[in-house]
């Protein structure tokens, strides 16, 4: 088979649009590998060192969503072998339309082959946010697994793709990934996640059905409380409701309910709750404590359940 190679493009204004059908396809349709392997005969690959994209709209119609994105700009090569599709990322600036997001600059290497959509190294910064993205998705089936790692990522952001509504600003390191079950991850945490702050947290979770299930969570929180957890959030109506059974040294109630009393608990917590906010937020706790402080009266055990709001224990 032959080659086409071009060493420079350069486009301005492109208006690109890609849909699903109701199989799933691409339309219009991109040949695949497994497409090209039943012809006789090859078509010649397909390769530009240099594609320059000036002021570009692209738009990708799901049977459930839309993404659209405007005032794209890219310099990249592209690689067409075999129905594999290689895009070399070295520069990317845009406007994201849905879900609502400015990329000021991203790259990286994407390649689509036998349905697969494989990232390497790939670079975001949006918004505020910093990512880097290694791993593989299936567009068609949904499900995949990417290696991350984020700096100051707004929780707020996993709405807008469909996440539970969360709030915080946190750095993450892990995996996650998406299968049958739903979305799955292990990753370690620092920063702020809904009242709480993150130290240094180590958490293994699955999502599905609006429903959060926090099979592990170890580490550091507000500063100087070590716990280790099992728990679950769910989203599926407001308020939000949440249970946990949490092994904790040296919690302050304070520091999550700032009307609260100062104290310095050690023991186990079995915790049940509605809300994360302030003015609606409810917490029962069945409390076994050893060796501890509350307000200002020090405990050598304690039995008992406590019912706190923001302005009453």
């Amino acid at each position: 088979k032959g080659q086409i190679t071009i060493p420079k493009a350069v486009r301005d204004s492109l208006k690109l649009h890609v849909m699903q059908d109701s199989a799933g396809r691409f339309l219009p349709r991109f040949a695949t590998s497994k497409d090209t392997s039943s012809t006789s005969s090859q078509p010649p690959s397909f390769f530009i060192g240099t594609f320059l994209l000036n002021e570009a709209s692209i738009g990708y119609a799901r049977r459930t969503d839309t993404i659209a994105a405007d005032h794209l700009s890219l310099e990249a090569s592209f690689l067409i072998d075999e129905g594999t599709y290689a895009l070399d990322i070295k520069r990317l600036q845009m406007v994201a339309v849905h879900p609502a997001m400015i990329v000021n600059d991203a790259g990286g290497k994407l390649t689509f082959a036998n349905g697969n959509l494989y990232f390497e190294n790939l670079r975001a910064t949006a918004d505020s946010t910093k990512l880097n993205l290694t791993g593989l998705i299936n567009p068609r089936q949904r499900v995949g697994s990417v290696e991350i790692t984020a700096t100051k990522f707004n929780l707020a952001d996993l709405k807008k793709f469909g996440g539970p509504a969360l709030t915080g600003v946190v750095d993450a390191q892990g995996t996650v990934g998406r299968d049958t079950s739903g979305v799955r991850g292990k990753v370690d945490l620092q920063g702020t996640f809904l009242q709480m702050k993150l130290n240094d947290m180590f958490t293994d979770f699955r999502f599905r059905d609006r429903q959060l299930h926090l099979d592990s969570i170890k580490g550091t929180w507000f500063d100087s409380c070590e716990l280790s957890a099992t728990g679950q959030i769910d989203f599926s109506t407001p308020p939000e409701k949440y249970t946990a059974s949490v092994d904790l040294q040296h919690f302050n109630l304070q520091r999550m309910v700032p009307r609260s009393f100062r104290s310095d608990l050690s023991g186990h917590v079995q915790l049940q709750g509605t809300s994360f906010k302030n003015k609606d937020l409810a917490l029962l706790l069945d409390v076994d404590v050893t060796e501890s402080s509350f307000d200002k009266y020090p405990i050598q055990e304690a039995h008992g359940r406590l019912q706190v709001t923001t302005d009453s224990i």
